[in-house]
């Protein structure tokens, strides 16, 4: 798409062109060391973090950010060989709170930014439902019986796994 010729989807509206973590500048520790705490907010930080896990879903989360430098949704640092795949499961974990100790929980980012977690699941869940399904595949493998019986419970009003 040229900066004179308009775009349009099924739907009528205008395409945008789409965004990817590639155009995020790594931030450095140095940087970071210099901010004062007025330059922060949690508003902010879960806009932020609700963009990244969005771009995770697209299959957009590509990294040009030296090893070490980048972190996740959960503040572990990013191993930069992972596939699109492996960042769109830590979204959905994300999302549905299936994994334990993010940075800022889903709702918490939902709240911050005048959101509805019900509705934005919602969304999610119809968009993903393929991808929800082989993330509980593999979980079978990654959590005992009681962990994956209280994913299934927080998913189950979303997405019918069985």
């Amino acid at each position: 798409m040229d900066g004179n010729q308009v775009e349009y989807d099924l739907f009528g509206q205008v395409v945008q062109e789409k965004k990817t973590r590639q155009g995020m500048r790594p931030v450095s520790a140095k940087e970071v060391a210099s901010y004062r705490v007025e330059d922060f907010s949690l508003e902010k930080l879960a806009s932020g973090m609700l963009k990244v896990a969005i771009l995770d879903l697209q299959g957009l989360a590509l990294f040009e950010a030296p090893e070490g430098e980048s972190t996740d949704l959960y503040g572990q640092e990013v191993v930069l060989s992972a596939s699109a795949e492996a960042f769109r499961m830590d979204a959905l974990c994300w999302i549905f709170g299936i994994a334990k100790k993010p940075v800022l929980s889903f709702d918490l980012c939902c709240e911050l930014t005048h959101c509805c977690p019900f509705a934005m699941r919602r969304r999610v869940a119809q968009a993903q439902r393929d991808e929800i399904k082989a993330l509980f595949r593999r979980l079978t493998f990654l959590f005992n019986a009681q962990e994956y019986q209280e994913a299934v419970e927080k998913v189950d009003d979303y997405v019918g796994l069985y």
